[in-house]
C-alpha cells in the first residue's frame, strides 16, 4: 500500500507529541540549570569591586563551604527524585507525598547538627586551618555562614527532588528564576552599601530560608498533599537511605573535585589565590553544571520506564549515552576557543593575562565530566548506583591527590591535576554496556524487537 503525503504527516504529528513533553521538561530544565550559574557569573565582579580580593576570598570560602551539600542529607535529595518518580508512575501518590516527608526530616536533622558543630569548632578551624584567610572572626562567621547555606541547600533539594521525580520541572524553574533574581538584587546592594562579606552572606541567608518555604508549598501543589511537616516514619527514611547511602558516597566524590580543592587552595596559597581560582572554576563549572541540571529529565524518566510494564530498546540507551555525551562535549571545546575574550570582558585584560591557562586547564577538566553526563543518569536511573560512587571517589580522590603533590611547584601545577579526574570517570561507559548485558532491559530488544 502507498504511503501518501497525509499519512507521513500524521506519522510526524504523532512523534512531535510524543517528544514534546519532554522537550518541554528538558527546556525548563534548561532554564534552571541557566539561571543560577550565569547570574553568579554576573554578580561575580560586582562583588569582586565591592568587597575587594580579601572580601571576595572570603565569600568564595563560604561558597565553598555550602559545596558540601549532600554530606548533612545521605543524598535523599536524589533519592526522592527516584522514589517519587516511581510512586507516581505506580499510582502511588500517597508513598510519594510520605518519601518527601520522610527526606526533609533526614535533611533538616542533618542539616542542624552540621550547623551546631560549625557554631562549636568555627574559631578553631579559623586560626588553625584558615589562618591565611584572614581575621579569626570574619573566617569564623563566614564559615558559620557557608554552613547555614548548606544547610538550607539541603532542605531545598528535598523539594526540588520531589518536584523533578513528579516531572514538573516547569515549577521547579520558575521558583529558582524569580528567587535568585532576588538573590542577584539583594546581594549587589548590600555588597554595595556595606562592604562587608559577612553581612552579604547574612543576606544571602535569609533569602534561602525564604525560597525554601515557597519551594515547599509548590511542591505540595504538585504533589496534591501536605510536604512542609517532616514525617519520623522508618519504612519511608529506611528506603530513601538505602539508596541515599550510594549516593552520599557518589557525593562525596563531587566534594573532593569541586570543593575541597577550594578550600585546599585557600588554605596553601591563601585568599588572594583563592578568589582568582574560584573565577575560573565558576566559568568552568558552566560546561558541566548547566548541561547536568537540563538532563536531569533523563533520571526520573529511566526510573519511571523501569517501573512501567514498557520495554526500554537497548539502541535507545546507548545512542543516549554515546551521542548525548559528544553533545554535551561541543560548549567546552568552544569555551576553552573563547575563554580569553570572555575573561577580558567579564574581569579585565591583566585577569585573563595572568590566569588563561589555568582556566582553560578547568574548562578542560570539567568538560571530560560533562561528556560523561547521559551515561551517568541512566547509570542513575538502572540503579548502579554503587558503581557510580566508586568510581566517582576514586577519580576524585585521585585527582586531589595529584593536586597536593604537584603544589609544592607552585599554584599552576596544583591546578593540572584536575585533568587526572577523566580516565577513571570514563570507566562509566563499559559500566553502562554490562548492565545492559545484565538483563536490566528486557531481552528481546537486543534482537530488534519492536517496542
Amino acid at each position: 500500500m502507498l504511503r501518501t503525503p497525509s499519512y507521513r504527516h500524521s506519522r510526524i504529528f504523532i512523534v512531535f507529541q510524543n517528544f514534546r513533553s519532554h522537550l518541554s521538561r528538558v527546556g525548563w530544565s534548561t532554564l534552571d540549570a541557566v539561571v543560577g550559574p550565569f547570574l553568579a557569573i554576573a554578580v561575580s565582579p560586582v562583588l569582586l569591586n565591592c568587597l575587594d580580593s580579601r572580601g571576595f576570598g572570603l565569600w568564595a570560602f563560604a561558597v565553598a563551604i555550602a559545596g558540601f551539600g549532600g554530606l548533612a542529607s545521605f543524598g535523599v535529595g536524589i533519592a526522592t527524585t527516584k522514589y517519587v518518580a516511581e510512586d507516581l508512575a505506580s499510582g502511588r501518590g500517597h508513598d510519594a507525598i510520605q518519601t518527601t516527608r520522610a527526606a526533609l526530616s533526614v535533611a533538616l536533622g542533618g542539616g542542624l547538627l552540621l550547623l551546631t558543630f560549625s557554631i562549636m569548632f568555627a574559631p578553631l578551624l579559623a586560626n588553625t586551618l584558615f589562618f591565611r584567610m584572614g581575621a579569626v572572626s570574619e573566617v569564623s562567621s563566614a564559615l558559620i555562614m557557608g554552613v547555614a547555606l548548606l544547610a538550607l541547600q539541603e532542605v531545598d533539594g528535598v523539594f526540588t527532588g520531589a518536584l523533578r521525580g513528579a516531572q514538573r520541572f516547569d515549577m521547579a524553574a520558575q521558583v529558582e528564576t524569580i528567587m535568585r533574581l532576588a538573590w542577584v538584587v539583594s546581594v549587589i546592594g548590600t555588597a554595595w552599601k556595606t562592604r562587608n562579606a559577612v553581612d552579604t552572606l547574612m543576606v544571602s541567608v535569609a533569602l534561602g530560608i525564604f525560597k525554601v518555604f515557597v519551594k515547599s508549598l509548590v511542591t505540595q501543589r504538585a504533589l496534591c498533599g501536605v510536604c512542609i511537616i517532616p514525617l519520623l516514619s522508618t519504612l519511608p527514611m529506611l528506603r530513601l537511605l538505602r539508596l541515599g547511602k550510594w549516593l552520599w558516597f557518589q557525593g562525596i566524590g563531587g566534594i573532593l573535585f569541586s570543593v575541597v580543592d577550594r578550600l585546599a587552595v585557600g588554605a596553601i596559597f591563601g585568599s588572594a589565590d583563592l578568589a582568582r581560582y574560584s573565577i575560573c572554576t565558576q566559568l568552568a563549572q558552566l560546561v558541566h553544571g548547566v548541561q547536568a541540571t537540563a538532563l536531569q529529565p533523563l533520571f526520573p524518566w529511566m526510573t519511571a520506564r523501569l517501573a512501567s510494564p514498557r520495554p526500554i530498546p537497548a539502541s535507545l540507551l546507548k545512542r543516549v549515552a554515546v551521542v548525548g555525551g559528544i553533545a554535551c562535549a561541543v560548549a567546552p571545546l568552544i569555551l576553552i576557543g573563547i575563554a580569553d575574550p570572555l575573561l577580558r570582558l567579564w574581569i579585565g585584560a591583566e585577569f585573563a593575562q595572568e590566569n588563561l591557562g589555568i582556566c582553560r586547564i578547568l574548562i578542560a577538566a570539567y568538560g571530560l565530566l560533562a561528556f560523561c553526563i547521559p551515561v551517568h543518569y541512566l547509570l542513575l536511573g538502572l540503579g548502579s548506583v554503587r558503581f557510580l560512587a566508586a568510581t566517582n571517589i576514586l577519580a576524585s580522590a585521585v585527582s586531589l591527590v595529584t593536586s597536593l603533590v604537584l603544589s609544592q611547584w607552585g599554584f599552576n601545577y596544583f591546578v593540572l591535576g584536575k585533568l587526572f579526574f577523566a580516565p577513571l570517570i570514563l570507566l562509566n561507559f563499559v559500566a553502562l554496556h554490562k548492565s545492559i548485558q545484565s538483563n536490566v532491559v528486557k531481552s528481546a530488544n537486543f534482537s530488534g524487537g519492536k517496542t
